[in-house]
Parts: structure tokens; sequence; C-alpha cells
């Protein structure tokens, strides 16, 4: 879990707040989705 943090500071560090934070929106978007389809399939088996 720290080499996950770790990575996600150092990849951050680059780029503007705002740019970075956009930039991340997606990828937040269709994670969650993914956990909610796959809770949906665990609980409906």
């Amino acid at each position: 879990m720290l080499g996950t943090v770790l990575a996600h500071d150092r990849a951050l560090a680059p780029s503007p707040r705002r740019t970075a934070v956009l930039g991340q929106i997606p990828l937040l978007v269709l994670m969650v989705v993914y956990t909610v389809v796959g809770l949906l399939l665990l609980f409906a088996a």
C-alpha cells in the first residue's frame, strides 16, 4: 500500500494540481463502476 501511495505522489509531482485531478476523474469513475458491477455479480450468485 505504501508503494502505491508513493507512486501516486511521484506521478502527480510534475503536473499542475488541477490538471492532475481532472485527469484522474475518468479512471476514478471506471474503478467505481467496476467495483459496483463486481459486487452485484458477487451477491447475485
